[in-house]
Parts: C-alpha cells; structure tokens; sequence
C-alpha cells in the first residue's frame, strides 16, 4: 500500500531577531506529522541542533544522558556531477526534520555552518544514518569541511545481508520496515525552486524561501526514511534510542526469523507485528507533535 504524502507550508512566523531565518512546512506521511524547517541560516542550524541535543528525549529515564539519538541523513545536489559538492542537507530526529542549503561552493565568505554540524555529529550520542554513508561524508568533508564522525551508519552494512545493496531506499525502507512502507515517486524531474533563477536575481530573494512543494516533500522523506529504517534495525538489536525529538517510543523488540521452512502463518503473523509496531511508533511520536511544534522557534 503506497503511503499518502502530503506537505504545506505554515504561516509566515517573522522571527523576533531577524538573524533567525527560515520556512517551515508540515509534512505528513501517512497519520504521521513531521515539522520541517528549511534554511540557509547558520544560526537556525546551530539553534536546531542544539534544541535536538538538549531536548529532554535526549536522556534515558533517570537522566543518565546516554542515550541514542537517531539522526536520519540524506543529502542532495542540483545537478553536477556524483564528484561535485552536495547542495542540500536533510536531517531527520523523527518528528522534526531541518532541511539545510549548504553554502555555495563559489562562496568563500566565512561560515560558521560546518563547526555547528562538526559539533553536532562529534557527540558521542549521536548516530547518523543513510545510504552510501562513505561517499556522503567524504564529500561533505572535501567540500564543505563537514565531518560526520565515528557515529555513521551506512544501512546497507547495518542490514547485516549479502544482497541488501541490491535495494534503494524505499526498497530498503519495505524490506525492512514492511511492505507498508512504499513511496511513490514523482516520474518527472521534481524542480527545486517554484521559480526561474532570474526572478531570484531581480527580485533579490534567496531561493530556499520559494522551494518547491514537491522538493520539500521528497527531502523530508528521504531522510525520515533512513530515520525509520535506522530505528528498526536498532529496535531489533535491543538498543535503547530516543528516537524523537520530544518523545520516548517504546523498544518493542521485533524479531526477525529467516528460517527458510517459515510457515505462510508465520510470515503473515510476523509481517502484522511490524505494522502493529511501526503504527503505535508513529502513535506514540505525534503525541508530542502539537506541543512541541514550536519547540525551534522560542528562542526566535
């Protein structure tokens, strides 16, 4: 069954300090909300990641401060070559997700960017996901200074499978989550920009404020799909993540049998457990949605 994806755009929030610039969309995925920032602002960013290592999901019960914050990663270009340097950054803690321009890599001016994502990913809490993780950081590294850390996980290696990086991302994303999970994707090329770059030239308006719908759609999901599959496979191994911005989610083991003489029952009896699962995960995330919506923005 092919998730229903829909994205609009909130109402114009003008910061209270101006410096703090950024758009914001509510993406659903199914029942699923997930507030998404776009920006180009160093200080967003830096306000971002510190709110998602100071949130109180960023502790395990009794404030031990251990645990495992899931980041879901996924990064993109407009156009280029697979050597040139990426444009985008989508970064996904579940219910939250920032969409980040990187600086232009004809723009030398001073950037204060890569020693926010530097920070952020050297805490030994957090553990980044994706797809052709090695090639994702040494490009963000050649080219923007951005180094990711020891705490990346390439989910093709995660799955533990010969044949895994046979699959894409939505492959990967039904394979392990579930069947449930499958996206569809726009046949067309999706535009970034809603317009042409010389409306942005004339007009002097930075073209991360008039992204495209679409485009905000496809970034989110992409790194919420990591995101998910991530947490999955750490919810298999036991591991306690805080797999929210603002909510614990419940580790309900799901075990995976692979047993070639599994029964047609067991595998339909197995394949409803990770449905349950992944609708009371869901459940369970947007119960701090509406509350904490804002939570980015009370320092704005």
């Amino acid at each position: 069954m092919v998730l229903e994806i829909s994205v609009s755009k909130e109402e114009e929030n003008h910061p209270k300090d101006h410096h703090y610039e950024h758009v914001a969309y509510t993406v659903h995925v199914d029942d699923h909300r997930i507030l998404t920032v776009a920006t180009d602002c160093s200080r967003t960013l830096s306000q971002w990641l510190k709110n998602v290592l100071k949130s109180p999901c960023s502790n395990l019960k009794g404030g031990s401060g251990n645990g495992t914050i899931l980041v879901g990663l996924s990064a993109d270009r407009d156009g280029g070559h697979d050597e040139s340097s990426y444009d985008l950054l989508s970064i996904c803690v579940g219910s939250h997700c920032l969409i980040y321009h990187l600086p232009c890599r004809y723009d030398y001016s001073p950037n204060p960017a890569p020693k926010f994502l530097n920070r952020f990913f050297a805490d030994r809490r957090v553990v980044v996901v994706g797809i052709g993780m090695a090639a994702v950081a040494g490009n963000l590294e050649k080219h923007h200074g951005v180094k990711i850390g020891k705490g990346v996980k390439d989910l093709h290696d995660a799955v533990g499978k010969d044949d895994a990086r046979k699959y894409d991302l939505d492959g990967l994303a039904k394979a392990v989550v579930g069947k449930h999970v499958d996206v569809a994707r726009a046949e067309h090329k999706v535009e970034w920009y809603m317009h042409h770059w010389y409306y942005y030239w004339k007009n002097r308006v930075p073209r991360w404020k008039t992204m495209s719908l679409e485009k905000i759609k496809f970034s989110t999901v992409d790194s919420y799909l990591c995101y998910l599959i991530g947490s999955e496979l750490l919810q298999r191994r036991n591991v306690v993540v805080d797999v929210d911005v603002d909510v614990d989610v419940d580790v309900n083991v799901v075990e995976e049998k692979n047993d070639v003489g599994d029964s047609r029952a067991e595998k339909i009896k197995e394949s409803k457990k990770k449905k349950k699962a992944f609708k009371n995960m869901k459940v369970k995330m947007n119960k701090g949605y509406v509350e904490h919506a804002l939570l980015f923005y009370d320092d704005y």
